[in-house]
């Protein structure tokens, strides 16, 4: 979100009902202190708008991010599967931007883990892209080991199957108001087993019989 009358550059983003505030400039992002009414942070907007911000390191969570997203590797990537990505990536960068990625220890990563054990599948998410980023990084020569590698990842419930009688309401109920479409939907992804994201890619040449 950028807010109408901004200074350029000026970019806001809201997440869990806080406001984020960042100079903005191409690939570019650098974290701004929290109160846009204060002087701190209009000293800040002008310091870096004029080139006079306090340099910073070049090996930043902020500068890995944005060079792992121009990787083969991640362009490769299915969009599902790189908009997944991207969520993870995007809430690193948001609390770590500016820190020194270098300087990521085990401990570390560890409590980014911690902080999301209530939601043990954004604890995972956290390690699985930080090995990600690391593993860049060591391609890089930022440095030479990954220290997210063998973090344990957190244990969580499973999903259980839909009942037959769930099932079969959804089907009266397509029927009954004429949902072809979200008909097709439903059996696609109850009789081919995969995943959403892969459902929604399929094309007409990968249906046989």
């Amino acid at each position: 979100m950028v807010k109408k009358n901004a200074k350029p550059y000026l970019a806001c983003i809201r997440r869990s009902g806080r406001d984020y505030w960042y100079f903005r400039r191409g690939d570019t992002r650098i974290r701004l202190p929290d109160d846009p009414d204060s002087p701190e942070f209009d000293r800040a907007y002008w310091e870096i708008r004029t080139g006079r911000a306090k340099k910073t390191a070049k090996t930043t969570f902020e500068a890995i991010i944005v060079s792992y997203y121009q990787t083969p590797r991640f362009m490769r990537l299915k969009d599902g599967t790189k908009a997944e990505y991207r969520r993870t990536l995007e809430l690193i960068r948001e609390k770590n931007g500016t820190k020194d990625f270098t300087k990521l220890r085990r401990r570390d990563v560890i409590s980014a883990r911690d902080q999301y054990a209530d939601q043990w599948r954004k604890a995972n998410a956290m390690v699985e892209q930080i090995s990600i980023l690391a593993r860049h990084a060591i391609d890089l020569e930022w440095i030479t080991a990954n220290p997210a590698q063998g973090v344990e990842k957190l244990k969580g419930g499973s999903y259980e199957a839909w009942p037959e009688a769930k099932l079969a309401a959804y089907e009266r109920h397509c029927e009954k108001h004429g949902l072809s479409v979200e008909r097709t939907i439903f059996e696609l992804c109850i009789g081919t087993g995969q995943r959403i994201g892969d459902v929604v890619s399929m094309e007409w040449e990968q249906f046989q019989g």
